[in-house]
């Protein structure tokens, strides 16, 4: 009851003030006096409270057929107490405005005398109050100033606040606003900075601080929160700031930059208070390496960010893609391939090499060719993606030590979306030999290919697994002991599934997935990033557990001798016999017959294994098949424990 008896009593004050001010302004035009004045001999008084220059073409026009129909209100300028001969214009500014342009243009002649009611400073005042009270278009910045001129006229904090139906700490926050820089207000006025910049420019009074500040910072670092710390920043030691160190003292000192020192400061070393100055210094010289670098190096584009670490989160890296091979190893390939597929004839036709003095040898060439193999696919280096270069570029930023560095290859955050194709799944790469291979581990590669894709499939499913695992890598490259100190991106790269993994059901898991996952994504041509903040935690948990999945990489680790691989397994519960069942077709028969056997021995017993010592190689291999169905017997290469 309480609220609502101050609320009437407010609007009631609003009103009777408001009341006022119309019957003020009424009393003074009904005694003004109509005369007439040209062109030349009016300014528009800061009173008149809108300063933003609309569209005056219609008006204009109509000025020009018929005239001025409707009067200005004026008073006469005085300086020290004396009439200056000018008029100022409380009410008509636009008028004023197109009468000027005409002139100019010969429409009307410079005589040309404009109808104007003529009243003293303090009936402008409540003219210009009462014309423009509850009227909703005026911009800020005419309000600030509006409320500016009211009390340097002598106006009572209350008594604007009335007038414009505001609360008293309101009005304060406005006028501190109109105390901003003029040119600096002006761009705000025009729509070309924020409330919030001139908000973070009032935490000083300093005019000539808050401009130092603005030039001080690139167009697209302006943010409210780098204004401000550029102008509450404290004393900086120029031997150890990394601005310090790019500017240098000559080039600081030299444009006029104080640097501080004491009694017992050695020669290079001090500190300096104008933040400001600093930070212009470096972008003035930070933009001549952007320039030059642009033009040596013919860069589509080249943006400049002086922080470096944290703005280049904004950008990501182009597509890479294996460089081409040599004519020489394209051909010394062909012929590896060759031998390759002839030697894996020669040892599935063997049948029992445990007399067969040829086995090892062959398998001692195989391993060999396929260690020529990896030496060739393994050294190609990784250019860029010939599509994407049409958007490449590079960011060039001042390191911790004060000097410059490039990151060369990068799009623009913008640019990912105009890519012409999506990117592509990473082209299979050969898995390494094992230093010592004993027969059976021939198929080692895809098996551990199979661990690879069950490990991703148990994970897409697990977010919580995936986020604290993801932190775990994160944590190693940024936290850890002996971590690298250079600046690194974070970036995952898909591990390819090869061999019989690349259809097995782990694999069509992981498809799937990828698939519902794809449709969930913005086709409207909605910023990823945007979607991506309108999603509820379940959905982008869903995606980061899809995506870290797909990074995992076993064929990096053994499974026996690493913690990671059996904490990770451990966690995700992985069971192999979900994902992997030993067949004849991809398995058996890519062993020889009596390592078939002592699997068949080992996993069930010496009666089953015995018949088999009897049987083709073919058949042991189906039955192998057959008997280790419902068995949960592992190849090494798959087992956890």
């Amino acid at each position: 009851m309480d609220t609502a008896q101050s609320t009437t009593s407010k609007d009631a004050g609003v009103h009777r003030h408001r009341a006022q001010l119309a019957a003020n302004a009424e009393t003074a035009l009904r005694h003004a006096t109509i005369r007439h004045a040209r062109h030349d001999q009016m300014v528009v008084s800061k009173y008149n409270v809108r300063k933003r220059q609309p569209d005056n073409t219609v008006l204009k026009g109509l000025v020009i057929t018929h005239g001025v129909l409707q009067n200005l209100i004026c008073f006469e300028q005085l300086k020290n107490g004396k009439p200056t001969g000018l008029l100022e214009i409380v009410s008509g500014r636009q008028r004023h405005t197109v009468v000027g342009e005409a002139i100019a243009e010969g429409l009307l002649p410079e005589d040309y005398g404009i109808p104007y009611l003529l009243v003293t400073e303090d009936e402008a005042i409540d003219i210009s109050l009462a014309e423009n009270c509850g009227r909703v278009d005026m911009h800020p910045a005419d309000l600030a100033d509006a409320m500016l001129a009211l009390a340097q006229h002598g106006r009572a904090i209350d008594d604007i606040a009335l007038t414009y139906s505001l609360a008293p700490i309101e009005v304060r926050r406005r006028l501190k606003l109109a105390k901003v820089a003029p040119r600096l207000f002006e761009l705000y006025r025009n729509d070309q900075a924020t409330l919030q910049q001139m908000i973070a420019l009032t935490i000083t009074d300093s005019h000539k601080a808050q401009e130092h500040a603005w030039e001080a910072l690139p167009a697209n670092r302006r943010m409210p929160a780098e204004l401000r710390r550029l102008l509450t920043s404290r004393a900086i030691d120029i031997s150890t700031d990394r601005l310090g160190k790019y500017v240098g003292m000559p080039a600081y000192e030299h444009a006029g930059g104080v640097i501080r020192r004491d009694l017992f400061s050695d020669t290079g070393t001090g500190y300096i208070e104008d933040t400001a100055l600093l930070y212009r210094l470096a972008t003035n010289k930070l933009q001549r390496y952007r320039d030059k670098l642009m033009k040596s190096e013919k860069l589509h584009w080249v943006d400049m960010e002086l922080d470096g670490g944290p703005a280049l989160s904004q950008y990501r890296n182009v597509r890479h893609i294996p460089a081409p091979l040599s004519e020489q190893q394209t051909l010394w390939l062909n012929a590896m391939q060759e031998r390759l597929a002839l030697l894996d004839e020669r040892l599935a036709a063997i049948d029992d090499d445990e007399n067969d003095a040829s086995y090892q040898d062959i398998v001692s060439e195989r391993d060999e060719l396929v260690a020529q193999l990896h030496a060739i696919h393994y050294t190609r280096s990784l250019i860029p993606h010939p599509e994407d270069l049409p958007l490449a570029g590079a960011v060039v930023y001042v390191g911790a030590d004060g000097v410059v560095q490039v990151v060369r290859h990068l799009m623009r955050p913008g640019d990912a979306d105009k890519m012409r194709g999506p990117t592509q799944e990473p082209a299979a790469a050969p898995v390494r030999p094992r230093a010592t291979v004993p027969p059976e581990d021939r198929l080692t590669p895809d098996l551990i290919s199979h661990r690879t894709a069950a490990l991703q499939a148990e994970l897409i499913d697990k977010a919580d697994i995936a986020l604290r695992y993801v932190t775990y890598v994160l944590v190693q490259q940024v936290l850890a002991a002996g971590a690298a100190t250079a600046m690194a991106q974070i970036q995952l790269v898909r591990s390819p599934l090869v061999g019989t993994a690349a259809s097995g059901p782990a694999a069509k898991a992981i498809a799937e997935r990828r698939s519902a996952l794809g449709a969930l994504l913005p086709s409207d041509g909605k910023s990823l990033l945007t979607w991506m903040t309108e999603q509820d935690d379940a959905t982008v948990l869903q995606i980061l557990a899809y995506c870290v999945a797909t990074a995992i990489d076993t064929k990096r680790t053994d499974a026996k001798s690493s913690p990671e691989f059996r904490v990770l397994a451990q966690a995700l519960k992985l069971e192999m016999r979900k994902w992997w069942s030993p067949t004849a077709a991809h398995y058996f028969k890519h062993l020889t017959k009596a390592k078939m056997i002592e699997i068949v021995r080992t996993a069930i017993s010496d009666e089953a294994a015995v018949p088999l010592e009897k049987l083709p190689k073919e058949v042991v291999a189906c039955a192998a098949e057959r008997a280790l169905s419902n068995s949960r017997w592992l190849p090494t290469a798959l087992r956890i424990d």
